[in-house]
């Protein structure tokens, strides 16, 4: 269920965010929602790292840019046991050996996005292959 933590989980996470990774101590921070949510997933133990570590960045990514009762317009998939590539507004490179889908773009323009866009969202498109974001149109701040 929610909100139980996973030590196993933490260490890894925290080993492949570096400086960030003391996000992850921050219970009140994206990164710590978007950890208790993986660490409660009932997918967790069919994901490989790549899809551990892609799949955080996202649900931090999501936490980050929910503020409130005025929810992203569309969402499909986001934050559920799907693959992420099936996630709305997601796109994804042909699959490689291992079967690991990195993103390639993330385009939710206009979509009611509102927050800080977290620095996890580095973590997502693995290998530097997220070529594109387009986020234009929401109510957004960097960090």
């Amino acid at each position: 269920g929610a909100g139980r933590e996973d030590p196993e989980l933490k260490t890894f996470l925290q080993l492949h965010m570096g400086e960030f990774g003391l996000d992850l101590d921050d219970v009140n921070s994206p990164a710590y929602e978007a950890y208790l949510w993986l660490a409660g997933s009932q997918s967790l133990l069919e994901l490989n790292d790549f899809h551990k570590l892609q799949r955080f960045g996202m649900a931090a990514f999501y936490m980050a840019t929910t503020e409130g009762e005025l929810n992203w317009k569309v969402s499909n998939y986001w934050n559920t046991a799907q693959n992420e590539c099936m996630w709305f507004g997601v796109d994804c490179a042909t699959p490689n050996e291992d079967g690991e889908e990195a993103i390639t773009q993330i385009s939710l323009p206009s979509n009611r996005l509102a927050g800080t866009i977290p620095r996890e969202i580095a973590l997502a498109g693995i290998g530097g292959q997220l070529m594109n974001l387009n986020l234009a149109g929401n109510n957004l701040r960097g960090q």
